[in-house]
């Protein structure tokens, strides 16, 4: 049987195919083929080279070829009249036509096709600038600027001079590839706002570095952010003991009259009183935590010993802010008609030296008081008869008779003892010297 579309080649001088109208023989593979648009006449014979027209052979056109000129064939042995003649190639005309290697549009050389379109003369990133170029760096990118010019020319992809893109220190984009580490619009050495105690800023190279702060308590007048002194801390100093007058810097920078200090209780406009007791050199929370105004109106605050002294510490009261939590000596200063536990009474040996944090050889954790809620002062509490507050919770001292144990006063009992810095039924009542 004879296969569809291929013949073998016969033992013959000439073969059988090349006398065939539409057979074509490959001499060199020894192989028969039927032309486009023909099949064989009985494929089941292998001596019949006869090739007949293919009655499913699909022809093209000019239009689906898009051919406008000329002829072609149609793919099924029939050729087809396009429109006539065409024109013959025209060099220039920027399309490639019949026997054009290129066509740029113009008849002139340098400038990547020959005047006569038969051979192309190079490429935009050749290296070599030709007439139609602006430049030629060698590539097909367009580049951007070195880092820190404003402006700059760079060759683009298509071989024209352009605008190159910049970065640069102050463009308000931070580029760490180039090492910058902030970019704030400027090459201005800004400050620390005032009133910060530090800060980072942008410097003029664009590297973060800390900024020159001015704030209330640095020591320095800043007229500008409209302080009047500056004496180096943020506290509101008062007169000194004895002076009728005196002028001081208080906690925001400002000159102003100071406190004329005196023995008991005065308040502010908010209600937040200060006893003074000159004998001992003390400022105290004019009531315990919590409690507010010449009767201490309110509920005392409860702590552990270990929120005690941050409170404390963390304390704006009366104008001032560098209270802290008092000794064991400075609360028993405090005592009043129970004298055996004031501070200096040799029937009670705690004291702030002997505490854990100090020398740790406290040798007992407690001093007996007295009667219950028979001092001198309101609801009987053992401290001076004009200073107001509830004495129902002990008070917290800074100092510990060991690890886990904190000396108070019961103000109630006027005694002065060791308990759990766990209690939550003990509050506080700050302290500061006065100026």
């Amino acid at each position: 049987m004879v296969g569809v579309g291929c013949l073998g080649q016969p033992d013959a001088e000439t073969h059988p195919c090349e006398q065939s109208t539409h057979c074509i023989y490959d001499a060199q593979k020894g192989e028969s083929n039927c032309k486009a648009g023909y099949t064989w006449e009985d494929p089941s014979d292998s001596s019949n080279y006869e090739c007949v027209k293919d009655a499913n052979c699909v022809p093209t056109t000019c239009l689906a070829a898009e051919v406008t000129c000329g002829n072609m064939a149609d793919g099924c042995g029939a050729t087809l009249d396009c429109g006539g003649p065409c024109p013959e190639p025209v060099c220039g005309n920027g399309a490639i036509e019949e026997g054009e290697v290129c066509d740029d549009g113009n008849n002139e050389d340098n400038d990547y096709c020959s005047a006569d379109c038969l051979s192309a003369t190079g490429s935009c990133g050749d290296s070599t600038v030709q007439n139609n170029e602006d430049c030629d760096d060698g590539n097909a990118a367009t580049e951007t600027c070195a880092y820190g010019l404003l402006n700059c020319d760079v060759c683009d992809a298509s071989c024209r001079l352009v605008n190159g893109a910049t970065s640069f220190c102050g463009d308000n984009m931070t580029d760490t590839a180039n090492g910058e580490t902030c970019d704030d619009g400027n090459t201005e050495i800004e400050s620390c706002d005032y009133g910060q105690m530090s800060c980072q800023i942008c410097d003029p190279d664009c590297r973060l570095m800390a900024g020159e702060t001015s704030y209330c308590g640095d020591g320095i007048i800043d007229e500008t952010n409209d302080e009047t002194c500056d004496d180096n801390n943020g506290v509101t100093e008062t007169c000194e003991v004895g002076e009728t007058s005196c002028e001081v810097c208080d906690a925001s920078c400002q000159l102003v009259a100071g406190r004329i200090p005196a023995d008991g209780l005065t308040c502010d406009e908010n209600g937040e009183c200060i006893y003074t007791d000159l004998s001992a050199g003390l400022d105290w929370q004019g009531c315990p935590a919590g409690q507010t105004g010449e009767t201490c109106t309110g509920n005392p605050l409860n702590r552990y010993h270990q929120d005690a002294a941050p409170y404390c510490e963390s304390l704006s009261w009366g104008g001032y802010d560098d209270w802290v939590l008092p000794t064991i000596d400075q609360l028993r200063k405090l005592i009043r008609g129970c004298d055996e536990n004031l501070y200096g009474s040799s029937q009670c040996t705690i004291t702030h030296a002997c505490s854990y944090e100090v020398n740790n050889n406290c040798t007992t954790d407690y001093c007996s008081g007295c009667s219950m809620q028979d001092g001198p002062a309101i609801g009987g509490c053992y401290w001076p008869v004009d200073m107001p507050g509830s004495c129902d919770d002990a008070i917290w001292s800074i100092s510990k008779q060991i690890d886990n144990k904190a000396f108070r006063v019961h103000f109630e009992y006027g005694n002065v003892g060791a308990g759990p810095v766990t209690n939550t039924n003990h509050t506080m009542r700050c302290v500061r010297s006065v100026q």
